[in-house]
């Protein structure tokens, strides 16, 4: 019976441990959603379609099914890079630059 009380003891501090760590991690990690509050101004290289979202250049995450604002059967989501993203803060409008032309698309939270 002793024999089985160590492993179990090490067993149960390892579980604890993970699960702290996991918790631990999602209450300090830094939302990189774009947000009405937020404001930036960058010009996207690498764009990556991920479940229904946009991770532009890493750093921010966007769904890509905000609309164009002239057409709004076209989405964010069909802009291809490289583009520039320009948005104001407390503004849910987005601003895309891409070869001398703009659009603009209604920012979806």
């Amino acid at each position: 019976m002793k024999n089985l009380k160590t492993p179990l003891i090490v067993a149960t501090i390892l579980f604890a441990l993970f699960l702290f760590i996991i918790i631990f991690h999602r209450l300090t990690s830094e939302d990189k959603t774009l947000k009405k509050s937020l404001e930036i101004n960058l010009y996207i290289n690498d764009v990556v379609d991920y479940r229904g979202f946009l991770w532009l250049n890493d750093s921010i995450v966007i769904s890509k099914n905000c609309p164009n604002i002239k057409i709004p059967n076209n989405t964010i989501g069909n802009i291809t890079a490289p583009f520039q993203i320009i948005k104001k803060r407390n503004n849910d409008t987005i601003k895309i630059v891409q070869n001398y032309n703009t659009s603009y698309f209604l920012l979806i939270e």
